[in-house]
């Protein structure tokens, strides 16, 4: 919430320290926060149509504790132009698709880092990570690399992770979804024979994936 503020205030600052980084950022989203009605309707059927309506009542509770107060101590920065719904709801959807969480000085911290924000997500794989550099007296954070960690083929995209996340989440709050189903972890559970007079095959299958080439691994059990 604090980082979003901030990006909002930035924005309405011309001479903004971060002119150029926010100038790259894009003016639309295209997360269901911003889908237009029929492509809503297409998910009234889904789980993910009751997490919308709960993402969206939200942000506008939130916006409507916030803005009143706000705008009373800065009425000239906090107005409906610079800090409105739809630029809050904006601001927001910006921070959860782009922002870092790292530990400074042992603490969780959020940033936006103006370069990282450039790499996609491995949705399978990915082939290089996020390091903080941290000062050595102090630990705190002083800068941020993007490490290659396996061989990359020439002209072979570089790709980050953006953590373990199921395919309603990608969609929720990065406004893509892989082309396969991510699935969610596996949970064991058992079978009363007395209730499953057929006979049931487990089937699992692993995949491993590599830069190059897919790789599909099937074991059965009776």
């Amino acid at each position: 919430m604090t980082l979003a503020l901030t990006l909002l205030y930035e924005m309405s600052q011309p001479d903004s320290t971060w002119k150029a980084f926010l100038a790259l950022l894009p003016p639309t989203l295209s997360t269901p926060l911003f889908y237009k009605e029929e492509e809503i309707n297409a998910l009234s059927h889904s789980n993910l149509a009751t997490r919308l309506t709960e993402h969206r009542n939200s942000i506008v509770g939130a916006h409507k504790a916030l803005f009143g107060p706000m705008q009373s101590v800065q009425p000239e920065v906090v107005t409906e132009v610079n800090f409105g719904l739809d630029r809050f709801q904006w601001a927001l959807s910006i921070v959860w698709s782009r922002s870092h969480y790292f530990i400074d000085e042992g603490e969780p911290a959020l940033a936006l880092l103006p370069f990282v924000t450039q790499f996609n997500h491995g949705i399978f794989w990915s082939n290089a990570e996020v390091e903080n550099r941290l000062h050595e007296k102090n630990n705190a954070t002083e800068g941020f690399a993007v490490v290659v960690t396996v061989d990359a083929l020439r002209d072979e995209e570089v790709r980050i992770s953006y953590g373990q996340r199921t395919t309603e989440d990608l969609l929720l709050y990065y406004g893509f979804a892989p082309e396969a189903h991510t699935p969610l972890p596996a949970r064991p559970a058992s079978l009363r024979p007395d209730l499953c007079p057929l006979l049931c095959l487990c089937r699992s299958t692993r995949m491993t994936i590599s830069c190059s080439k897919f790789k599909s691994q099937k074991k059965t059990q009776a």
